[in-house]
């Protein structure tokens, strides 16, 4: 990465990034189809974007998520959705005890709490956003209180 310098010389600007490729490409994690498609998320890695999906089809049997592939130089893209850090955990519909949080991925403003079986175990998913850069601790405590709070509506408490 090269560095121009003030024409003082004393304060460097933004760095300027050397072209890596060509293009660049878009994944985005869709479900649904007719009224119900949406996009559930925007990733700028392969991996990332099959790990998502792989997350968010575990155990789904009414509907998939799936990966589109897009070229960046043919979008464009007006929307006033804020974009921010999306986190997915489970927790164990007993106990509430987190069983699993993955690594957060840019997404569009949202928050889901859906439950499924596993094993014959029930479960409760949350998918939900937070401002960039929010420690995931805090992202971890704040979905834990809004899984007990729709735990609790849920069973009519």
């Amino acid at each position: 990465m090269a560095v121009n310098q003030d024409v003082a010389g004393s304060i460097p600007s933004m760095p300027v990034l050397e072209k890596e490729r060509d293009e660049m490409k878009v994944y985005v994690i869709t479900s649904g189809e007719y009224s119900d498609y949406g996009i559930r998320a925007v990733e700028i890695d392969r991996n990332r974007a099959e790990c998502i999906c792989a997350t968010l089809n575990k155990d789904i049997f009414y509907d998939r998520y799936e990966i589109e592939e897009y070229d960046t130089d043919a979008i464009q893209f007006d929307s006033n959705k804020k974009v921010m850090e999306c986190y997915v955990a489970e927790f164990d519909y007993c106990t509430l005890n987190e069983v699993h949080i993955a690594s957060p991925f840019i997404s569009f403003e949202r928050n889901e709490i859906k439950m499924f079986n596993q094993n014959g175990k029930r479960y409760i998913r949350i998918t939900a956003t937070f401002a960039k850069g929010t420690p995931m601790e805090k992202a971890r405590k704040i979905m834990k209180d809004r899984v007990a709070k729709w735990k609790a509506e849920w069973e009519g408490l």
